[in-house]
């Protein structure tokens, strides 16, 4: 969700996100006081209770917490520049009627239903490193359900995500 909105941003676009951002955002930077070790900043007392990022990114890594799986990767893939993605986002987040695209989480998406509904790449990974396609029964079925819901919001048009591209094609 971040990337593509973060995309459309860029693009000049206009967003809203259904259900806020507050969260999100206070999620990422928390995990970026972490990151930089600037522990002082960090308003999440559980964030707070790693040593460092290094221990909070093999702890959620060993015991599979796929909720924080996200914020390492935003991280990784950011690096610093994650606070001016987040300042330049919501510099560009409007009201609904006003917005050139709007974006939900698979897990506010409950209950709601898109004409158009575009994957993101932040699912439940369908395959391993060397491109195998794990068995399901090894796949976390919160995580399928929530790939579910997900896909069930489209109306009229699905586009799918680069894992589910490789399973159907």
């Amino acid at each position: 969700l971040f990337d593509l909105a973060y995309t459309e941003v860029e693009k000049g676009k206009q967003i809203h996100i259904i259900g806020g951002v507050k969260h999100l955002f206070d999620s990422i930077k928390d995990a970026y006081y972490l990151y930089i070790g600037d522990k002082s900043k960090i308003k999440s007392e559980y964030l707070k209770t790693f040593k460092n990022y290094v221990t909070f990114k093999e702890t959620v890594t060993r015991v599979k917490m796929s909720e924080y799986k996200f914020l390492i990767n935003l991280l990784e893939r950011y690096g610093d520049g994650i606070l001016s993605c987040i300042e330049k986002m919501e510099a560009n987040i409007v009201g609904k009627r006003k917005a050139d695209i709007s974006f939900v989480s698979a897990h506010k998406s409950k209950g709601l239903q898109f004409l158009y509904v575009k994957l993101a790449n932040d699912f439940v990974d369908l395959y391993d490193k060397n491109g195998v396609e794990i068995p399901e029964e090894l796949v976390d079925a919160e995580e399928l359900n929530l790939l579910y819901v997900a896909i069930t919001r489209a109306m009229e048009k699905l586009e799918l995500n680069n894992n589910l591209k490789k399973l159907v094609l």
